[in-house]
């Protein structure tokens, strides 16, 4: 697999984070995947309904981490209520 760098213009994205322990995430992570799907419905304004993306970030501790299942949005005007 080649690793390639890619530049794009800034997204607006709408979603659900949460924090997951490195321990639990095969537990954790198919609970948050869940929970945004089941509100994916209400988000008004997608840019593309079929994208979906996991975005991932590290905490201080390193026993945990972010992640955050979202989808790009047009606009973040009308956020539905969670």
């Amino acid at each position: 697999m080649e690793v390639k760098t890619i530049t794009r213009k800034p997204m607006k994205l709408i979603g659900i984070e949460k924090k997951v322990n490195y321990h639990h995430t095969h537990v954790e992570n198919p609970i948050v995947w869940k929970e945004f799907m089941s509100r994916y419905e209400k988000i008004r304004n997608k840019v593309n309904p079929e994208v979906y993306f996991e975005l991932l970030s590290e905490t201080a501790n390193n026993l945990s981490f972010n992640t955050c299942f979202c989808t790009e949005v047009s606009d973040t005007n009308d956020i539905p209520d969670v």
